[in-house]
Parts: C-alpha cells; structure tokens; sequence
C-alpha cells in the first residue's frame, strides 16, 4: 500500500511556486523566494509512507527509512494521524497515513 501526499496539497503547491515564480523573475534578488515552494513541491510529491510484506518505509523530503515488521511493536493513533512504536520505544510517524487507514494496515 502506498499512503501519499493528497491531490489538493500538490496542487495548492504548485500554484504557490507558479505564484512566486511570477514574483521571482521580477528582480534578480528576489529569486530565493521560490526556495520555500520549491521545497513544499518536492515534499508533497516525495513524503509518504509504503507498507508492504517487509515492513513500512517512510519517505521524507531528504530521505527514507525503513522499519521492519518484527521491529514494530504497535501501530496507534496520535491525533489525526498513525505512528508506529518500535521495540526500543522509539515513536516514528508515519505521514499520510491517517487514522482512518490504520484499519487497513496488515498489523
């Protein structure tokens, strides 16, 4: 299963970068402003979480990591979200995936 960003955040942005992009080009010194929508692009398309055979891999904007089923002790709600409890006690969570999916996850 793969749990990813929503269809309206990668839209909002990228209508922030087309935005700022506007802005951007107007004067040389203002091109770092399409810094922080370049950053929420890459994160909405790359952030989420896959949940297989093996275990969960959760991807972030710089990286992943990947937990595997005999690792993890408990998957719980924290909020609206879902967080994974690993044997050492150590909480990771698990982004996209809300509490209405925990349902849907094989533990």
């Amino acid at each position: 299963m793969h749990f990813r960003s929503s269809g309206a955040e990668r839209a909002a942005a990228v209508v922030w970068l087309a935005a700022s992009s506007a802005l951007a080009t107007a004067r040389w010194w203002l091109l770092p402003a399409l810094l922080l929508p370049l950053a929420w692009v890459a994160a909405a398309f790359r952030r989420g979480t896959d949940v297989d055979d093996d275990g969960v891999r959760v991807r972030g904007l710089l990286g992943s990591r990947h937990l595997a089923w005999d690792r993890i002790t408990e998957l719980r709600p924290a909020g609206r979200r879902v967080v994974a409890v690993t044997r050492d006690g150590h909480v990771l969570g698990l982004p996209t995936v809300s509490r209405a999916d925990l349902k849907k996850l094989p533990r």
